[in-house]
């Protein structure tokens, strides 16, 4: 029962995301998007058009930390359509402004084909996608820097492969004893089915001694997933203690005498008898 728990415990997340329709694209747009709050994104799909949309920004950081980017399914939900209800495609989905909000920021109403391409249909439910590409200021690192969102629909019954973090697990002896335990790969890529995608690799640093490394090979085995790294990819190693320069002995009580500098001497010459 114990493993199995830990297995749940190791399954990506799934959480649910409100978009809204944009029909304003382009860099202006793109900046429209921003200054309201929100950030600009496009969900693609095989067999679809890519579809823009808006996210608040504040909602997808409090839904995805940023190390759950890459291994989350995320459940896409178009604002002002709910599940199994048909809408007016020429009524506009209003929303209060947020502060700060452009007026000329157009967001027109979800037409049938963008309602199909996020799966909006009435017999169909909301789009499951995971995060292909995020781009981003890498000066600011909060919401307000993520710049652009790339969707990717995924289909449950279809292999996908993601990149998931290495997580070092247990306690090292070669740390206890002042080693350094350094990541190699922070992140490895895996192929399984949506459902069975883990939110992070497990990596027991438990046996490693200084000089020790674990590589892919060492990984145990997760149900139903399997990892495309090398086997002899290093993962996590433990370096040696970084040596600290010596520090000069402490001078002895004889050395601090300062030795005297006899006087030199007088020789005289005999006087002559």
């Amino acid at each position: 029962m114990a493993g199995a728990a830990e297995e749940c415990d190791m399954r990506a997340r799934q959480v649910e995301l409100t978009v809204e329709a944009r029909t304003e694209v382009g860099k202006t747009g793109a900046k429209r998007v921003r200054a309201s709050g929100s950030i600009p994104a496009v969900v693609y799909g095989r067999g679809v058009k890519p579809v823009p949309v808006a996210v608040d920004a504040a909602a997808f950081a409090s839904a995805l930390p940023e190390s759950a980017w890459r291994s989350t399914l995320i459940n896409l939900r178009l604002e002002g359509a709910a599940p199994g209800a048909s809408e007016d495609p020429g009524r506009a989905v209003k929303k209060p402004a947020r502060p700060g909000s452009k007026s000329s920021l157009r967001r027109g109403a979800p037409s049938a084909s963008l309602r199909a391409g996020l799966g909006e249909e009435p017999s169909a439910p909301p789009a499951t996608v995971m995060i292909a590409d995020v781009q981003r200021d890498l000066l600011r690192r909060d919401a307000s820097g993520i710049l652009a969102i790339d969707f990717h629909r995924v289909s449950l019954q279809e292999i996908v492969r993601a990149h998931v973090p290495v997580i070092a697990i247990g306690e090292s002896p070669g740390v206890k004893r002042g080693g350094v335990l350094e990541h190699i790969l922070h992140e490895i890529e895996v192929e399984c089915l949506p459902t069975a995608l883990p939110d992070h690799v497990e990596a027991d640093v438990s046996g490693l001694d200084i000089g020790d490394t674990c590589r892919v090979k060492d990984l145990e085995a997760i149900p139903d997933v399997k990892i495309l790294a090398h086997d002899d990819d290093v993962l996590l190693v433990v370096a040696p203690p970084t040596k600290a320069p010596e520090a000069a002995p402490a001078p002895t009580e004889a050395a601090t005498v300062v030795a005297e500098t006899p006087e030199p001497e007088v020789i005289r010459k005999k006087e002559e008898e």
